[in-house]
């Protein structure tokens, strides 16, 4: 293993921080150097957000390197851009293939009643499904789900007559039959679901589970200690993730529902006795289900549902003004995410920091009526505004500025909320703060300007 590649790794654990783009393509480079050709296998790739980014960086790489792509259709015209002329080929299940995996779904395992089956509704089963596939095996196999979740002959006839044609009818169709079994299964398989698919990063298992053991009446909490690594949970099919972010409700509730749910049992955990008292320590919280994920990432869920009224909202108050003051692990573990290191006593960070990091325009509202001074400065000197501004959160700039917060004040690095909302891309932002007046010309500590 190449020494750079190695220190490199040391340094992104030692931080807490995921690998950037910048810094993979360099160590894509030094590995590349040890080798005299080298095969690059990348799966999946319309699941990636940064398309663009990476074919450029392949682009851009060693001649020596031979690269095997896969990926949906409709990103072949965006490869192309960067490898004219390469080679594709285009894979579909074949007819016999599904017919195949249709025979063996009748009477195998998945079949709740091999008996509600004769000859004739076997050959109806595989005809309409083969025909309908065109080259998607993912479709067969929701269709012959929803065909042999029946129970008799009957209304495996009529599931058969209703056959969901694409993978949006075929995914609502699978919702609905998840609606239909028992309250408890279904409640909790919705709150799997809404929890995977609206999580501000992918949850591990010992996560997910801790989430659902959580209700929002409870008052107190044994934390479980997770004795292995365990990898994460994600939606088993990347079209099925897709199919929820077109839907403005997941199982009749909107989302912002759901996300307000989510961040009161984000904020229950962090109320239970052992995190206010400090019980648990810093050194150990990577053992503690749910707290990591609780502690950094309950506020994003609240700004998503915080225009309703509701028990997140009076839980997010309570949790900033309580914790605040007594320095609760939950907090300090927000901290190393905001500052990207860690504060033993963060007496200089208010809750209107934490309100402005996070978005939350009801909160600051709250606590602006509680506090006169709305330039109050944390441990860098930074204000309310600024760390709005750097995370383009317009509402709460907006409302900062009508109550006249201060749109030049400069942090410890001489930097000004304008500087902070340009470096980041916050072009509404940025617009906000000159038609206000903000100086464009204002100099850091490293002599740049907001604008150079």
């Amino acid at each position: 293993m190449p020494e750079a590649v190695l220190k490199l790794y040391e340094n992104q654990v030692d931080q807490k921080k995921p690998l950037s783009l910048e810094d993979a393509n360099n160590l894509f480079h030094i590995t590349c150097a040890q080798f005299n050709k080298v095969y690059v296998c990348l799966d999946a790739l319309d699941e990636l957000k940064d398309l663009r980014g990476l074919l450029k960086c392949l682009h851009d790489g060693p001649s020596l390197i031979q690269i095997l792509l896969t990926a949906r259709p409709y990103v072949q015209e965006t490869v192309q851009e960067y490898f004219k002329g390469e080679h594709s080929i285009t894979i579909k299940a074949h007819e016999s293939d599904i017919q195949l995996f249709i025979e063996n779904e009748i009477g195998g395992p998945n079949d709740i009643e091999p008996k509600a089956m004769d000859e004739r509704l076997r050959m109806d089963i595989l005809e309409k499904v083969v025909d309908s596939a065109k080259g998607i095996f993912l479709l067969p196999i929701l269709q012959i789900c929803a065909v042999l979740q029946a129970t008799t002959l009957r209304d495996r006839e009529e599931a058969l007559k209703e056959l969901p044609l694409n993978l949006g009818e075929a995914f609502t169709g699978t919702m609905t039959r998840i609606q239909q079994q028992p309250v408890a299964l279904s409640e909790r398989a919705a709150k799997i679901i809404a929890w995977i698919h609206l999580a501000e990063r992918p949850l591990t298992i010992d996560e997910l589970l801790c989430s659902l053991a959580i209700q929002d009446s409870d008052t107190c909490f044994s934390p479980r200690v997770i004795d292995q690594e365990t990898s994460t949970v994600r939606l088993v099919h990347y079209s099925f993730q897709q199919h929820l972010l077109q839907q403005n409700e997941i199982f009749n509730l909107k989302k912002a529902q759901w996300h307000s749910k989510i961040a009161c049992t984000c904020l229950t955990f962090l109320k239970f006795p052992p995190f206010m008292a400090g019980e648990v320590t810093e050194q150990s919280h990577t053992t503690v289900t749910i707290l990591s994920y609780a502690a950094t990432q309950w506020g994003h869920h609240l700004r998503r549902s915080e225009e309703l009224q509701g028990a997140a909202l009076e839980f997010g108050k309570e949790y900033l003004l309580a914790n605040c003051t007594n320095h609760s692990v939950s907090l300090r573990l927000l901290y190393e995410v905001m500052y990207q290191s860690y504060w033993a006593q963060p007496d200089d960070v208010l809750p209107a920091h934490i309100a402005t990091f996070f978005g939350l325009r009801k909160i600051m509202l709250h606590l602006s009526s509680k506090w006169l001074n709305l330039d109050m400065e944390d441990v860098h000197g930074r204000t309310p505004l600024s760390w709005a501004a750097e995370y383009g959160h317009e509402a709460v700039v907006k409302m900062l500025i009508e109550k006249l917060a201060a749109v030049d004040s400069v942090d410890r690095d001489g930097r000004t909320p304008l500087s902070w909302a340009v470096e980041n891309g916050r072009e509404a932002v940025v617009k906000m703060l000159i038609e206000k007046g903000a100086a464009v010309d204002s100099v850091d500590t490293n002599g740049q300007t907001p604008l150079s």
